[in-house]
């Protein structure tokens, strides 16, 4: 975990930069070039990935980071 003032960046903080990451530059990919890449590629091998999906795994990404973000008590 990292503390940076009052916040602290766990382990959820990283998931959501990945998730939001994956999710919106798949979403851009498959928009732009009609490709997508990073999990929802591998994902794409095996069943058919719906355009809207990349999105989703972005926003859930931004609500894990959100949600993770909460001020560290007891301690000055």
């Amino acid at each position: 975990m990292v503390q940076v003032g009052k916040w602290r960046f766990g382990e959820a903080v990283w998931i959501g930069l990945v998730l939001a990451v994956q999710g919106f530059g798949s979403a851009l990919a498959k928009g732009v070039w009609d490709a997508n890449w990073g999990l929802l590629a591998v994902a794409e091998r095996w069943t058919p990935v719906p355009v809207w999906l990349g999105v989703v795994v972005g926003v859930a990404g931004l609500v894990v980071i959100v949600l993770s973000r909460r001020p560290v008590r007891g301690r000055s």
